[in-house]
């Protein structure tokens, strides 16, 4: 039978492996040997990962951002953070260039001649007196006009009309009612201007579809006899077509329409009358325009 004091000691030693086996678990380990970098790691342990090599970004070239290195794709070209994986850069090619706008373009400067024929109709009533006399013929009928383009397609200036008779054909109708007819050779030229501010519009701008009109001072008078000249206004209207010979030059038709209000004074029988002139025209004209 175990004695009491050898039961003793084998508690107390019992009592004290149960305290320390707990922290001698705890403590670390201890760290392994240092190795020399490039040596081999020991047979049997895995060894240290290797970081992978770093990159550097590539230079920029030389001649700054905007220039290409020689042998290499056009710029731009920029410097690139460390670390950053490399651009690529794609080579654009170059924009069409742009045609410039004023060719085959209804803008600008605008210049335009026309002529052609022309029939002529003008009309004389006398005041207090109902006898009236008419002239009809036909003859050439010549424009000019000027202006510029301050939107596309609209053109204000300023224009010129001509239209003349050759030799008309005289019809008067008297107080009494009579009519008599005048030979046609016997009355020279009857003509009619009118001259003032014109409109000529082209509702595409590089179309040759055009319309317009003028309204102006008018003049009507026969060219034998200056003192038969009459003064008034008058107007225009006129549409035609242009078709492009070259980027600023163009050729095309045109009828217009001209009508005028003139007064004068002329004596019948010694006696002084205001005759009041009402003129019609029509003219059918090759045009010519500079736009």
């Amino acid at each position: 039978m175990m004695s009491l004091h050898r039961r003793f000691r084998l508690c107390f030693a019992a009592s004290v492996v149960s305290v320390f086996a707990p922290l001698a678990r705890a403590q670390p380990a201890s760290p392994p040997p240092a190795t020399t970098p490039g040596a081999a790691a020991p047979a049997g342990e895995p060894g240290p990962a290797e970081a992978p090599p770093q990159t550097s970004p590539p230079p920029l070239p030389p001649g700054g951002p905007s220039e290409a290195p020689p042998g290499g794709p056009p710029g731009p070209y920029y410097a690139e953070s460390p670390g950053a994986a490399p651009s690529i850069y794609v080579a654009q090619p170059p924009l069409p260039p742009l045609q410039p706008r004023n060719r085959y373009y209804h803008d600008g400067f605008y210049l335009r001649l026309s002529g052609g024929y022309s029939f002529l109709h003008v009309s004389t009533s006398l005041r207090d007196n109902d006898s009236t006399s008419s002239l009809n013929g036909s003859g050439t009928a010549f424009d000019i006009m000027i202006g510029g383009t301050p939107a596309p397609g609209l053109v204000i200036g300023g224009g010129l009309l001509l239209q003349q008779a050759f030799d008309p054909g005289t019809s008067v109708r008297l107080r009494n009612g009579n009519v008599r007819g005048l030979d046609a050779g016997a009355n020279g030229t009857v003509g009619l201007g009118m001259i003032g501010p014109m409109i000529d519009a082209f509702p595409v701008p590089t179309g040759g579809f055009h319309f317009g009109g003028l309204l102006g001072l008018a003049e009507v008078g026969l060219e034998d006899n200056q003192d038969n000249l009459s003064g008034g206004f008058g107007l225009s209207i006129w549409t035609g077509y242009m078709w492009w010979v070259s980027s600023q030059w163009s050729l095309g038709i045109e009828a217009r329409y001209s009508a005028a209000f003139t007064t004068r004074k002329i004596g019948v029988e010694s006696a002084q009358f205001d005759a009041h002139d009402t003129s019609q025209g029509f003219a059918l004209m090759f045009s010519a325009a500079y736009h």
